[in-house]
C-alpha cells in the first residue's frame, strides 16, 4: 500500500495548523501560514526548475529560504527605511527570480530542441 506524499503533507500541515490554533489561536495560524508563504514559496519556485522530487524540493526550499530570505531582507532593509517594505520587496525579488529562472530554462530547452532538430 503506497500513500501519496501530498496526502501525508496535507495531514501534517493540518496537524501543525490545528496545534497552532489550539495553543496560539488565530495569531498562531496566521504566523504559520505567513512563514510558509515567505519561506517556502520563493525557494520552491527556484528549485522547481531542477530535477528533484516533490519532498526534496519542499525540504530544501524551507532550509534554503531560511537563510536566503533573511539575507535578502537584511540587505534590502539597509536600503529601505521600513522592515515591512523590506519584507515585501524581498519576497517579490525572490518570486521574480524564481519565475525568471523558470522562463530562462524553458526558453533554453526549446532553443536546444530546435537546434537539435536541424
Amino acid at each position: 500500500m503506497k500513500i501519496d506524499n501530498r496526502i501525508v503533507a496535507g495531514v501534517c500541515l493540518l496537524i501543525v495548523l490545528g496545534l497552532a490554533a489550539h495553543l496560539f489561536q488565530f495569531t498562531g495560524v496566521r504566523t504559520i501560514i505567513g512563514m510558509l508563504l515567505l519561506f517556502v514559496v520563493p525557494a520552491y519556485m527556484i528549485l522547481d526548475n531542477f530535477d528533484l522530487e516533490q519532498d526534496e524540493k519542499l525540504f530544501f526550499a524551507f532550509f534554503i529560504s531560511i537563510s536566503l530570505f533573511t539575507l535578502f531582507t537584511w540587505y534590502v532593509d539597509r536600503i529601505l527605511p521600513s522592515l515591512r517594505l523590506s519584507l515585501a520587496v524581498s519576497f517579490i525579488l525572490l518570486v521574480c527570480g524564481g519565475y525568471a529562472l523558470k522562463r530562462y530554462r524553458k526558453g533554453r530547452s526549446h532553443k536546444q530542441l530546435s537546434e537539435g532538430a536541424k
